[in-house]
């Protein structure tokens, strides 16, 4: 989840203990625990840590506070591009779709409608950048055997 850089990652170390398949629709269920790796003042560290759950050890590398933050700018940034991408392929699309004044019959031109693929890959890039912006904590498990362990973010429970 978005929020303040602080002197501890965000994340916690997930270790799976259920999957639950409903349809076509699977539920992963983790006991997660903090991950106790204190953030480095410069550069990236790796800590092992131990699964409070298994006991396995695991190695994260933590990234700086100053890291995360130009992480994060980075992803935000590169979200410009891709939205303008997208509008100059709508701009195409809606300038030069016109039929002409005289009702004679009218084709659009291909290259016009091939203007919607820019648009649609622009819409990806977009959700791609603002979804890595959003997740971007400057912690990374190294040492993962398997799906059992994984760096999720604690559900808050209600009441």
């Amino acid at each position: 989840m978005r929020g303040a850089v602080g002197d501890y990652p965000s994340k916690r170390l997930g270790h799976q203990v259920r999957v639950e398949r409903l349809g076509n629709k699977t539920i992963h269920t983790y006991v997660t625990f903090p991950i106790p790796a204190r953030r480095p003042a410069h550069g990236t560290s790796v800590s092992e840590l131990s699964c409070g759950e298994c006991g396995t050890r695991l190695r994260v590398r933590v990234r700086n506070a100053a890291g995360t933050r130009w992480a994060r700018r980075v992803w935000l940034t590169a979200a410009v591009p891709s939205i303008l991408l997208t509008a100059a392929a709508i701009f195409v699309f809606v300038q030069f779709d016109r039929p002409p004044p005289d009702n004679r019959p009218y084709v659009t031109p291909l290259w016009v409608e091939l203007s919607f693929i820019p648009a649609g890959l622009g819409i990806a890039a977009f959700l791609l950048c603002v979804l890595m912006w959003w997740h971007t904590d400057g912690v990374r498990l190294i040492s993962n055997r398997g799906w059992e362990h994984q760096l999720v973010y604690a559900k808050r429970r209600k009441g």
